[in-house]
């Protein structure tokens, strides 16, 4: 007798939906599942409607977000069968809601965004490279004519010389830690809620945010926006950061007082590497696309093609193994 195949439910994604699943996530999943899915469905789904999707279903795949505070608790409850969702993209703030409602109906919840968590993880580490090395100014004085980039030619630093500080030590912040502990850095930290045991673990050095913004060579921003943050870094803050350093934003800038933050950077003082803006796009006229001490980047340290692939592959995986652990 053939094993039975769990039944898996791909909540709607609109235009999202081919970007995770290519022909071979597509075969991937139906592999081992039975596929019920919405797809590429835009316009919002009826409770009446989910419950007939979903009856019988074992699992759910939810891409990222778009759709996933529809499936409610108590369509949860009427269909019966879900006993898993897996996450693949933390997305468009729709899991956060989901997820407790999914979970007060006795589905487990397993996240598997971590390809995104890489992604920026890996932009960051660019940045501060770029940064640390001075790559952009090299590449703009000798595209300017300059023979040997002079003077300043050997001005550049190391990252293993250097002292990274995070502010916030969350997903995206602690793979960053460990990648710039393998380049040698001494990485110095601000979480107002990191135990000191895990920082420890991590390799970080836990430290006020005076401390870590007047002494790092790199200031890296990994917080999320909350009533806490927002704002957090203003004039008397951004006025903490040593001259020379070089500061990455891929985070939100709402965690930034932005009038003040531009006054800084006029001044010339340290470099800026920036992915995320008050308004997106940038408007054209921004102060920041003139500023020579601003590299920046249209919110892309997370999208990338290979990265959307790579969420629904892992996600998929995690169901797979979560099924074949209980057959």
């Amino acid at each position: 007798m053939a094993a039975h195949k769990p039944h898996v439910y791909v909540q709607r994604v609109g235009e999202w939906y081919p970007l995770y699943m290519d022909a071979e996530n597509e075969a991937r999943l139906r592999q081992f599942a039975t596929v019920t899915s919405a797809g590429d469905r835009a316009e919002p789904l009826s409770p009446d409607e989910l419950i007939r999707d979903l009856r019988g279903a074992d699992g759910i795949l939810s891409l990222n977000g778009i759709g996933a505070p529809e499936i409610t608790t108590a369509v949860l409850d009427a269909v019966v069968t879900v006993q898993v969702a897996v996450i693949a993209h933390w997305f468009h703030g729709g899991h956060v809601p989901a997820t407790a409602m999914w979970r007060a109906a006795g589905v487990e919840v397993l996240d598997a965004s971590d390809a995104v968590t890489d992604a920026v993880a890996e932009w960051v580490v660019g940045a501060a490279i770029m940064g640390v090395r001075r790559l952009v100014e090299f590449d703009r004085a000798l595209k300017a004519g300059s023979p040997w980039a002079e003077p300043g030619r050997r001005d550049a630093g190391l990252l293993a010389e250097s002292v990274v500080g995070l502010v916030g030590v969350g997903r995206v912040g602690r793979v960053v830690a460990r990648h710039l502990r393998g380049f040698g850095a001494t990485v110095i930290g601000y979480d107002a809620y990191l135990p000191e045991e895990e920082a420890r673990a991590l390799g970080v050095r836990l430290a006020s945010l005076e401390e870590v913004l007047r002494t790092a060579d790199v200031v890296s921003l990994h917080l999320p926006v909350t009533d806490e943050t927002r704002g957090l870094l203003g004039a008397r803050e951004l006025g903490w950061i040593k001259d020379g350093a070089v500061f990455v934003n891929s985070a939100r800038a709402a965690v930034l007082d932005n009038d003040a933050f531009v006054t800084e950077l006029r001044k010339g003082r340290f470099r800026a590497f920036l992915d995320v803006f008050p308004e997106e796009p940038l408007p054209l006229d921004d102060p920041l696309r003139a500023l020579d001490n601003v590299f920046i980047t249209p919110h892309i340290a997370g999208d990338t093609a290979r990265m959307f692939r790579r969420c629904g592959r892992i996600a998929i995986e995690r169901l797979r193994d979560y099924f074949a652990a209980r057959a």
